[in-house]
């Protein structure tokens, strides 16, 4: 039994906030088996839910719905449930229990826009949009456009509408105060300040800098000088942008609060950009460190990676079993696994030779090819140029959303292809499409007949 919820609530919250996931999950997973009541296993799951391990999340819902008795009860733990299962990619499963309280709450929001979002993670994207538009029309508060925003904008970034579909992407993350609003500076309405600085908050995650960084030679184009500036302790990748010419800083000091602030991510809402917009060749450049040299190539060499970081809340959609991304590398060629932490049988592993992002992109430079699940990985390749394959899942980063439907990406060159997931837990399809293009690349290279 969890005698002090609140106090678990606070450790595990510090935690998080410190950076401790596993110890987290590991606290989590002690008191798991110190559940009895109902209350109890709608706190762990409400903590395993808020801290992305759906597992555990998935196991206290379903203990939960087996003990709950009252109608009002037997709803929660229904409720509880489909979250669980839309966090576990288990979006089927989620269906049941949101038709099963659509039948009781027809009208409610909440069970709406869930029931929408995995009708469109189970395949049945056209049925989850046009309920999305219904309850739109039907007339909903601000607060829950807000909500919606990001289930919505796929839809326009298919249209090729960039600026806006971001825009209801990232929902309310332009009213999120950063330390520039805290100084008491104005925000970027978009329109030219020739001569000022704009100051650039980083945010995301590393890929979404690699992503948008491009951006800031959009801000000079309208005779401006953007500043970007980050608190988020990423020096190594900081010195790879610093080094391939963009302006970097780490402190406040000097900041000129007279200019205007804005958002990283937000760039390309900010000025309106379309697809045409995005992509204007090579942006990263590798240092060459000698300690990175592979030496003379004999063979056609590819790199691959198959998850992220295993604590990061969609790395459950993304991850490509290991087993099926290697089955579908053609023979004749030299495998490289990129990563600092993951390590497998049969590929060249660079764990452990990997000590920053300028080795990263090193090595990067160095391969014919890349092959990932969506990381951060071909986000760095396709800033280089270099030949790329990414295979998104369903649940798709907003910047695989576009109006092309030919494989390709508006936000890097022609050499890069985009294989989405079709159906959920299912990889045969985009692999099997992978598998075609390295050999193409191959054929092109002279690698292969």
């Amino acid at each position: 039994m969890i005698e002090n919820p609140d106090s678990l609530k606070a450790i595990v919250e510090e935690l998080a906030n410190k950076h401790q996931p596993k110890l987290a999950r590991d606290l989590l997973d002690y008191y798991f088996k110190r559940c009895e009541t109902l209350a109890d296993f709608d706190v762990l799951g409400f903590l395993a839910l808020k801290n992305s391990y759906a597992e555990l999340s998935v196991k206290a819902a379903e203990a939960a719905h087996s003990l709950a008795k009252s109608t009002e009860e037997m709803y929660a733990a229904r409720t509880n449930l489909y979250k669980a299962y839309n966090a576990a990619n288990q979006p089927e499963k989620a269906l049941l229990y949101t038709s099963l309280n659509l039948k009781i709450t027809p009208e409610d929001f909440d069970t709406q826009v869930f029931h929408a979002a995995n009708l469109k993670l189970n395949g049945q994207r056209g049925r989850g949009e046009m309920l999305i538009q219904k309850v739109i029309e039907k007339g909903i508060t601000d607060k829950q456009r807000r909500d919606i925003r990001s289930t919505h904008a796929h839809k326009f970034l298919r249209k090729g509408d960039t600026g806006y579909g971001i825009d209801l992407f990232l929902g309310v993350k332009r009213d999120k105060a950063t330390t520039f609003h805290l100084m008491g500076m104005e925000r970027w309405n978009g329109k030219p300040q020739k001569g000022k600085k704009l100051y650039i908050y980083e945010g995301g995650g590393i890929g979404d800098t690699f992503i948008n960084i491009r951006f800031l030679e959009h801000v000079k184009d309208l005779g401006m000088e953007p500043v970007l500036y980050s608190n988020l302790g990423r020096e190594d990748v900081l010195d790879v942008l610093h080094r391939n010419g963009f302006n970097v800083t780490t402190h406040l000091y000097g900041v000129d609060t007279t200019c205007p602030h804005t958002e990283l991510m937000v760039l390309p809402c900010d000025m309106k950009l379309k697809e045409k917009d995005l992509w204007r060749g090579p942006y990263l450049k590798p240092l060459k460190q000698e300690h990175t040299d592979l030496g003379p190539k004999t063979k056609f060499r590819i790199g691959i990676k198959c998850n992220g970081n295993p604590y990061f809340a969609q790395d459950m959609y993304r991850s490509i079993p290991f087993e099926d991304m290697i089955s579908a590398m053609p023979e004749g060629v030299e495998v490289y696994y990129i990563d600092t932490e993951q390590e497998y049988p049969g590929v060249i592993n660079l764990k452990g030779r990997i000590n920053n992002w300028e080795d990263t992109l090193d090595y990067v430079s160095q391969m014919d090819m890349i092959v990932s699940s969506c990381t951060s990985l071909p986000h760095i390749s396709g800033a280089m140029g270099i030949p790329t394959v990414v295979m998104p899942p369903i649940a798709e980063y907003y910047i695989w959303s576009s109006s092309r439907e030919n494989d390709t990406s508006p936000w890097y060159g022609d050499n890069f292809r985009v294989f989405k997931q079709q159906k959920v837990r299912d990889w045969k399809e985009p692999l099997e499409k992978a598998n075609k293009y390295v050999i193409k690349i191959m054929k092109e290279l002279g690698y292969a007949d």
